[in-house]
């Protein structure tokens, strides 16, 4: 979607993590998840559009993002995103914003995919004619000096025959190899040092992304576990946001489960309704770091369908697999 736009060099498409190449002042937005995960933004223009239409600058392949989402403006050294009455709204960094000013790091929110942002400043371009000038002067200057120095050598060695230079040779050439080593051995630090942050980057953007998976088919205990992993494993705000997430909509559905076994009660229906109990107890099992406030009402919820089973708290066995699918539609039929 972005090909038209990336041929008018209005914004430039790249994959990778790697900082932006040239001269200046750079703003980027790197998508972390979903189908474009991995393509980086560079903005060229002032006004950029992210959005699922067709004419979005950033187009974000997510259904619940509306076609024209959120605004990036570029003032010089400043971006700020404002959202355009989207549907689901902007978040960054864990937070609904109408309007905010981008700092280097921020993650941005749409829908269900995640966005970085980061600032970059090339400081050599600023000066590219200088320094093209200063370093054709130095070329000359250096030249000026060798032959400088040439001279001076030979009319020593002329006038004093005797002197020997094999030892400050020696000395410089040692002293070259140190610094050679000294800087081979730094770089080598470096290298390993960038690629321990990849690898442990690649890890986490991984684990949110396998809780995101567990929250879209359902399993909330197996989601919240990958996101309360991904928080330990160093993440900046996107777990914390799914967690809750995961949270509500288990809520909900606990909610609505509740609701209906009670409804299938007063119509007599107490297989559908042992069904509906034992899903509920399924869905709060495994669940990591639960609140305990919330339990103990889901708990008061469960014990008020024991109740009205005339069974006593926790004698319900849900171990015989009993779901709302298994009650036929004769038995259905027969007790309405």
């Amino acid at each position: 979607m972005i090909g038209d736009k990336d041929k008018d060099k209005d914004i430039v498409v790249a994959k990778g993590f790697g900082p932006p190449v040239g001269p200046g002042i750079h703003h980027r937005l790197m998508c972390m998840t979903g189908e474009n995960k991995g393509e980086s933004y560079l903005l060229k223009k002032n006004r950029n559009i992210m959005g699922r239409g067709e004419e979005a600058d950033v187009f974000v392949a997510d259904k619940g993002v509306s076609r024209e989402h959120a605004e990036v403006v570029i003032a010089g050294k400043k971006c700020v995103v404002t959202d355009m009455g989207s549907h689901n709204g902007v978040i960054v960094n864990d937070v609904a914003i109408t309007q905010h000013e981008l700092k280097d790091g921020d993650k941005i929110i749409l829908g269900k995919t995640v966005y970085r942002y980061n600032y970059f400043f090339n400081e050599a371009a600023e000066e590219s004619n200088e320094t093209d000038d200063k370093v054709r002067s130095f070329k000359h200057t250096k030249k000026i000096v060798f032959i400088v120095v040439v001279s001076v050598l030979l009319s020593l060695l002329l006038l004093t025959p005797d002197v020997k230079v094999e030892k400050s040779a020696a000395d410089g050439r040692v002293k070259s190899d140190v610094v050679a080593e000294t800087e081979k051995f730094q770089k080598s630090l470096e290298k390993k040092k960038n690629k321990v942050e990849r690898e442990e980057q690649d890890n986490l953007d991984a684990t949110i992304l396998k809780g995101v998976r567990e929250f879209r088919e359902g399993n909330y205990a197996r989601a919240m576990s990958e996101f309360s992993l991904a928080k330990k494993m160093g993440d900046d705000g996107t777990a914390d946001f799914y967690l809750s997430r995961t949270k509500q909509a288990m809520e909900n559905e606990i909610q609505q489960l509740q609701a209906k076994a009670l409804k299938d009660l007063d119509s007599l229906k107490e297989k559908s309704a042992k069904a509906s109990y034992c899903d509920i107890l399924s869905l709060i099992e495994g669940v990591p770091d639960y609140d305990e406030a919330t339990k103990e009402e889901v708990m008061d919820g469960l014990k008020i369908i024991e109740k009205r089973l005339n069974l006593l708290e926790g004698e319900l066995k849900c171990d015989d697999g009993e779901s709302p699918g298994d009650v036929s539609d004769e038995e259905q039929v027969e007790r309405e």
